[in-house]
């Protein structure tokens, strides 16, 4: 899959990228939480934002497809306890937090979608699974680093106790992205 070619090869990204793959992406997005191409799509998309050299002008292209919009349905249902869409939630924050890094223009664009509510209720819910809450607190990171007004947001949705009790008591990965 587009996934793992952009995770593994370098030259990858940048063919995504030069073929102008990121709208077909975050079409893909639109299949849902259940959906395995979904879950592809969110983890190419994250790698494709990571990547030292494309990443500035993934976020930005990403941005003007709609991926940030796209990518907050697939938070949804994780509380049913389903592994597929917990494991997709996973890969939509992963994206996310990527998407946000060093881009004031992605966070505040995800905080005025009011996506922080969203990502913050994902770390007390008892059924999203470590990697999840880990995604999740990056994303929050991420959008309040670049994004003053997310850090009000943040505190006002009563995230930091919820951060410091995932700092002290969640696995060492989730501590260490809580802390």
């Amino acid at each position: 899959t587009v996934a793992v070619l952009v995770r593994h090869e370098e030259s990858c990204c940048k063919a995504v990228m030069d073929a102008q793959g990121i709208p077909a992406l975050v079409q893909l997005l639109q299949r849902g939480g259940g959906s395995l191409a979904a879950h592809s799509a969110a983890s190419a998309l994250a790698c494709l934002a990571a990547d030292d050299r494309l990443g500035s002008d993934a976020q930005r292209l990403a941005r003007e497809a709609g991926a940030l919009e796209a990518l907050l349905p697939l938070l949804d249902g994780v509380l049913g306890g389903n592994a597929a869409q917990a494991a997709t939630a996973g890969a939509a924050t992963s994206a996310l937090a990527d998407l946000c890094k060093g881009s004031s223009a992605s966070a505040t664009q995800l905080r005025s979608l009011g996506a922080l509510q969203s990502i913050v209720g994902l770390l007390s819910c008892p059924h999203a699974p470590p990697a999840l809450k880990t995604h999740a607190c990056e994303a929050i990171g991420a959008c309040a680093a670049n994004d003053v007004s997310a850090c009000d947001e943040v505190r006002r949705l009563g995230a930091l106790p919820l951060l410091a009790k995932l700092a002290k008591g969640g696995t060492k990965q989730v501590a260490a992205a809580a802390a």
